[in-house]
């Protein structure tokens, strides 16, 4: 069936209505896609927090480090008193048994010893 066997308000509707469901198409191929991104940010949000506290460790126990090195060097006891020691006891508190992977090999070899 050829194209100018159709009728012209048929070929004028079917010109029109192309891009129109073309369009309709990519629209929601978009925000599929957008829906993707948003679970990709959330991923990296939660990312971005383990790195935060991942370096927040390590500033602090590198200050712990140096207490340390500090008290042997010249024993005294103001060495040992540093607010990072308080600040990591506190983040190894409340960091501790929290994996935000559940299937993480360390838990489940744990899981099969209990």
């Amino acid at each position: 069936m050829g194209f100018n066997r159709l009728r012209v308000r048929t070929r004028i509707y079917l010109g029109f209505g192309a891009p129109i469901v073309l369009g309709l198409c990519l629209a929601v191929f978009g925000v599929y896609e957008l829906g993707e991104v948003h679970t990709e940010v959330t991923k990296m949000d939660v990312l971005a927090g383990n790195t935060q506290r991942v370096l927040t460790v390590t500033r602090d126990l590198e200050a712990i480090r140096r207490a340390q090195t500090r008290y042997s060097v010249d024993a005294s006891a103001d060495a040992l008193i540093s607010p990072s020691i308080a600040k990591y006891l506190a983040i190894k508190d409340a960091c501790a048994g929290r994996d935000l992977n559940p299937k993480h090999p360390r838990l489940e070899r744990e899981n099969t010893k209990q």
